[in-house]
């Protein structure tokens, strides 16, 4: 029998099992038998190897292929014996109808958010020319509206509308306009302030109750 040492030295190639590989050094572990399918068995005979190999996987790419193919098409409602043809155009024709599905998403998305923003701007002219916001207060109220529109517009339309000063100014027995049954000069001595609101917020009003006092010359 031919001894290792001598197979070494001999120079021809010779075979080892997993076991004989490890005792002699050429490796250090030997793990759990691998999956061999016909196909790699086949190959490794033609190597040249002396040893029985195990077939232990039956599995081969056509196979494997094949049930891909008879899956994708169950998948896809076709019948298991569709053609790869007839599974591409299907695969085709869901993706077509994904974009467009999207496309149109899409397109209702920018729709809705126009109309709710001609809604807005419509909501805040009307309640700013009804004087039941100041203009000042637009990108305020505008925020709310875009967070919550039905909420915010409830609470818009429930605001009373802001009485101007000017109808606050009455005639007295004497004909004389007053604000509040006060003339000009005594709202100068008595409370200022309302002067000072009345000539910012209605001028016309500040003018009108001015002018009705002070005619003919300052009294």
């Amino acid at each position: 029998m031919t001894t290792f040492n001598e197979k070494w030295e001999s120079g021809a190639d010779w075979w080892l099992t997993a076991k004989e590989a490890k005792e002699h050094g050429f490796i250090t572990d030997v793990v759990a038998k691998t999956k061999i399918d016909r196909e790699i068995a086949a190959q490794i005979k033609a190597c040249g190897c002396p040893f029985e190999v195990e077939i232990n996987q039956i599995n081969n790419s056509k196979n494997a292929e094949k049930m891909d193919l008879q899956a994708t098409a169950l998948m896809l409602g076709l019948p298991a014996t569709a053609t790869e043809a007839e599974v591409k155009t299907k695969l085709e024709a869901n993706a077509k109808a994904a974009s467009d599905l999207q496309a149109l998403q899409a397109a209702q998305a920018e729709k809705e958010k126009e109309e709710k923003a001609e809604k807005i701007k419509a909501s805040l002219d009307a309640a700013i020319a009804d004087k039941r916001i100041k203009a000042d207060s637009r990108a305020d109220w505008e925020n709310m509206l875009k967070a919550n529109f039905d909420v915010a517009s409830k609470a818009l339309e429930s605001i009373a509308p802001i009485e101007k000063l000017s109808s606050q100014l009455v005639t007295s027995q004497e004909g004389k306009k007053t604000y509040k049954g006060k003339t000009f000069a005594q709202l100068q001595d008595e409370n200022p302030e309302v002067l000072a609101e009345l000539e910012k917020n209605d001028p016309e009003a500040f003018a009108e109750l001015f002018n009705e006092t002070f005619k003919g010359g300052r009294k």
